[in-house]
């Protein structure tokens, strides 16, 4: 508001302000607001510009996240389902292939599996390739949520998993990280994403 009032009240104060008979005394009045304010309003508008520029960006991102995730948690949820269905079957021995893996390679330290990776590697392809298929297909898109830590991708991220381990069982799914590290040869322990939290449990019973 200082910036609109001061030129005039200066104006005024150097030049007198009245109602002039002289079409000149307007002119000259004219031609000092003109040189004063056009560049105001248009730096005045300027940074409005900015500001709607900045906040269109941040909706844009907004609204690229939202969909981005929400695509995510439907692919997510797919695979959920499709890998709870599968584990559900039962074996040739009455046992459901949740319960054969749990019982196989829950307990299974990271020495024992290093032992055997190739014989548990071969094992599943064979017979189970959709737990290491399905499996296999998660994990880049949990890593790719996870690796960014903004609202609202931690918030699903971190939802996301506690929905598998909630849906699946941590058992199973500790098992099938085993697994998956036996497979993936470029895996390491400490990037599975439910073994870490089940190695309190399994490191006492190898």
């Amino acid at each position: 508001m200082v910036v609109f009032i001061s030129p005039v009240v200066l104006y005024g104060y150097q030049f007198g302000i009245g109602l002039w008979s002289e079409h000149s005394k307007w002119a000259e009045l004219g031609s000092f607001l003109s040189g004063v304010y056009s560049p105001v309003i248009a730096l005045f508008a300027f940074i409005v510009l900015l500001v709607q520029a900045s906040w269109q960006s941040k909706i844009n991102k907004y609204q690229y996240d939202i969909s981005y995730i929400s695509a995510n948690r439907d692919v997510i949820d797919y695979y959920i389902e499709k890998m709870e269905q599968y584990l559900e079957k039962k074996n040739e021995q009455g046992v459901t292939i949740s319960q054969e893996l749990v019982q196989k390679y829950y307990a299974k330290s990271e020495d024992a599996l290093q032992l055997e990776r190739d014989q548990i590697s071969n094992y599943i392809t064979a017979f189970h390739p959709k737990v290491s298929g399905i499996w296999s297909a998660l994990y880049p898109i949990l890593n790719a949520m996870g690796s960014n830590s903004e609202f609202p991708y931690e918030h699903n991220y971190l939802g996301s998993i506690q929905k598998i381990e909630t849906i699946l069982t941590l058992p199973v799914c500790v098992a099938i990280d085993k697994v998956y590290f036996c497979i993936n040869r470029r895996v390491n322990p400490s990037e599975t994403l439910f073994w870490e939290g089940g190695k309190n449990i399994t490191s006492g019973s190898t």
